[in-house]
């Protein structure tokens, strides 16, 4: 879902500077898709550079990619961070807002 999401915020004008993940090859693949600009990187190098961070990963993680965000300082001050579950309230970012 992340990738329709960057591939399709590209193609409305927006600008997708980083995608970040694990999984080197899926990251590569997924920033080669939504454009030839769009840098592979780390989680954390994606956060810092962002102003906006889409956690799009499995239900079970999203925390723990919060958690990592926030013990690491890897978002600015103006960082949004949003999780793409449909399941989950948006209160188990709150490790984020700080």
């Amino acid at each position: 879902m992340g990738t329709a999401i960057g591939i399709l915020a590209a193609q409305r004008g927006y600008t997708v500077a980083a995608v970040g993940g694990r999984n080197q090859k899926k990251v590569a693949a997924a920033a080669w898709q939504i454009g030839p600009e769009v840098k592979a990187t780390t989680i954390l190098q994606a956060a810092a550079a962002a102003r906006l961070v889409l956690i799009s990963v499995s239900d079970d993680a999203i925390v723990r990619i919060a958690e990592n965000l926030a013990q690491n300082r890897a978002l600015t001050p103006q960082a949004v961070v949003v999780h793409l579950s449909g399941a989950l309230s948006s209160d188990i970012l709150n490790v984020v807002r700080d």
